[in-house]
């Protein structure tokens, strides 16, 4: 699984189909890398991030986030994770979900802080169904206990949902339709049962 190649293809995608007016798109990878050339540190932050103290408030990064640059808040948050063990798992979600804010690299204070607000969190990897492996249901039963037991509400974030893909292209789509379905608004008027929702 290449993690800069997804998160790279999900990047584009989600900048040629915004679903705010003022959505900028913020993502992690290798300066030095030619598939993330922009990248830069996605860090989440409880309180506000300080100057020379950041590492202190910083409790997790995460490999893509859209801002809204109107309102200075954040509604989705993406790790792109090549593995998918159950402990690897929880120590990138958890963290993000107790996250109250985003600042960009190299900035700091109040007035550069965006808040995460009613987000969506995706976690993306890819598990290839094979024959006999119980590594997909292992990973969709950690998605409801994330859901069933967690308060949402006391969060941050309003939900938490995995897109487990075969391939890489098959978890970048899933991803897509996670964001069409959850962000994007819904059709002015009645559509035919399972068309998807439009962006801007």
């Amino acid at each position: 699984m290449n993690q800069y190649r997804m998160t790279k293809d999900l990047v584009d995608w989600m900048s040629q189909h915004p679903w705010k007016p003022n959505n900028r798109i913020r993502y992690d990878g290798s300066r030095k890398n030619p598939l993330t050339p922009a990248a830069e540190t996605c860090g989440l932050y409880i309180g506000i991030k300080k100057r020379g103290q950041g590492r202190t408030s910083q409790i997790a990064q995460v490999d893509i986030l859209a801002e809204d640059s109107a309102t200075k808040t954040v509604d989705l948050l993406i790790e792109v994770e090549p593995s998918n063990l159950p402990k690897k798992i929880l120590g990138e979600v958890l963290p993000a979900l107790l996250a109250d804010s985003y600042t960009p690299s190299r900035c700091y204070g109040p007035l550069n802080q965006r808040q995460i607000k009613d987000a969506v969190f995706l976690f993306v990897t890819v598990v290839p169904n094979k024959e006999g492996s119980q590594k997909r249901s292992q990973l969709e039963q950690l998605e409801r206990e994330i859901a069933g037991r967690l308060e949402f509400r006391e969060l941050n974030v309003r939900t938490v949902r995995f897109c487990i893909g075969n391939s890489e292209t098959d978890a970048v789509q899933k991803c897509k339709d996670q964001i069409q379905a959850l962000l994007c608004k819904p059709p002015a008027e009645p559509t035919e049962a399972g068309e998807s929702r439009v962006c801007l």
